[in-house]
């Protein structure tokens, strides 16, 4: 058995950052679903490489969610999932992980962190960032920002769980890795 938590957030918003200060305890088995899909794939050469997973069919793409999580489901100890609450393309906003491969985790889920940041800093860290290319424009970050939430407070409410939510503000990234810290602690404490 496992307990699960779902840290989420915008592109931009320095989740990647708060959650690789998690790593250096070991206390947390911290997976990027991206990452085990992307194993999954090219072990079963359904594509090569990551970028080709955004180029598959919804089908495809969902019975590869679904064997990932079922994956996980199967895993043991205090487990992190990092992914997207919303993925975006060409303007069409689809939950990260669908209701029904949700569903497949339901039972071992005890909370979601969302982090976030305020629009302006999402902006300057993404135009600041030459490794990534991020969307800069102000309602699109916004409108995904608002979907994000919305999806997660659906999913904290079908779930009865908590939905924690971390603004990881410009130059307080100390303050923000507390603050992670301490929900995991009382999250997997209970």
């Amino acid at each position: 058995m496992n307990r699960i938590v779902i840290i989420t957030g915008s592109p931009g918003v320095g989740k990647s950052t708060l959650i690789k200060s998690l790593t250096e305890n070991g206390r947390y088995k911290i997976l990027n679903v991206g990452d085990v899909m992307l194993d999954l794939a090219i072990k079963e050469g359904t594509v090569k490489g990551r970028d080709e997973l955004r180029f598959l069919k919804d089908d495809e793409i969902r019975r590869l969610q679904d064997k990932t999580f079922i994956d996980i489901a199967h895993m043991e100890g205090n487990i992190i999932l990092d992914t997207h609450a919303s993925v975006e393309s060409n303007g069409r906003f689809v939950p990260g992980v669908p209701l029904e491969t949700m569903r497949i985790i339901r039972r071992n889920v005890r909370a979601m962190i969302y982090i976030d940041a305020l629009t302006t800093e999402i902006i300057e860290r993404a135009t600041g960032d030459k490794h990534r290319l991020r969307n800069t424009d102000r309602a699109f970050i916004d409108a995904q920002r608002r979907i994000n939430l919305s999806i997660l407070s659906m999913y904290s409410a079908y779930l009865n769980i908590p939905l924690y939510i971390i603004f990881n503000r410009q130059d307080a990234l100390a303050e923000s890795i507390k603050s992670l810290k301490e929900h995991l602690e009382q999250i997997f404490s209970e």
